[in-house]
């Protein structure tokens, strides 16, 4: 499509250049002569290619020919038909290529960085994603760390607790133990001194009751 508006535009500006004679096309491959004077006896200078920009001596016209000045500084003699008042066709059509490839290549350029644009906005939105999944996983895990944490603070709290009775118990069963003994000592003692008193009594009696009967007998013979 563009291609075809470029074609139509050049036809129009050749179009424009026309009069009401014959037309006529003096092809755009050829070169022109720069002589040193204003006829063909002056000799040639230079040859100018087709689209040649030169600078013309408007004051200096001679029979056909016009003074002129070239890109380089040279100066010369030309044919004044040979010139023309804008660049050539083949020329503006290499222009107008030149500036539609350009532009061409801008929006190839501006589609290529927007199809960029679009590649690395998705991928920004996969690495979100995979962010957020990852945030997701990272906080499920602080708050299973979080709730050992407490339980076990539970559990030291509970431990501790256990082993504050288990000390009490142990300082109980230390008391209850020194009072068994002690009991078992004073029972000891007890029935040491009973037994003692007893095996006394026994030697006491042993040693009176010889006595006691030899009493005895004597007062049964006196009656």
């Amino acid at each position: 499509m563009r291609h075809r508006l470029l074609a139509a535009t050049i036809c129009a500006l050749l179009a424009a250049g026309q009069g009401s004679a014959a037309t006529r096309y003096v092809t755009d491959d050829f070169k022109v002569t720069v002589r040193s004077g204003p006829s063909t006896e002056h000799r040639i200078v230079r040859m100018l290619g087709s689209g040649t920009a030169v600078s013309l001596d408007a004051q200096a016209e001679q029979d056909g020919y016009v003074r002129i000045s070239t890109p380089d500084g040279k100066e010369g003699w030309i044919l004044s038909h040979q010139l023309m008042e804008q660049p050539s066709a083949r020329d503006r059509l290499a222009a107008s290529q030149q500036r539609f490839d350009n532009a061409d290549a801008r929006i190839r350029a501006a589609e290529q960085k927007q199809a960029d644009l679009q590649a690395e906005a998705s991928a920004l939105r996969s690495q979100s994603d995979q962010l957020q999944n990852e945030k997701a996983r990272v906080q499920a895990e602080l708050a299973e760390l979080k709730a050992t944490a407490e339980n076990a603070l539970a559990i030291a709290a509970e431990r501790d607790r256990l082993r504050g009775e288990v000390a009490a118990l142990e300082e109980t069963t230390a008391r209850a133990n020194a009072a068994r003994d002690a009991l078992a000592d004073a029972t000891e003692q007890r029935w040491f001194l009973v037994g003692g008193g007893v095996l006394g009594a026994g030697i006491l009696l042993g040693l009176l009751l010889p006595n006691l009967r030899k009493k005895r007998r004597e007062s049964w013979d006196r009656l």
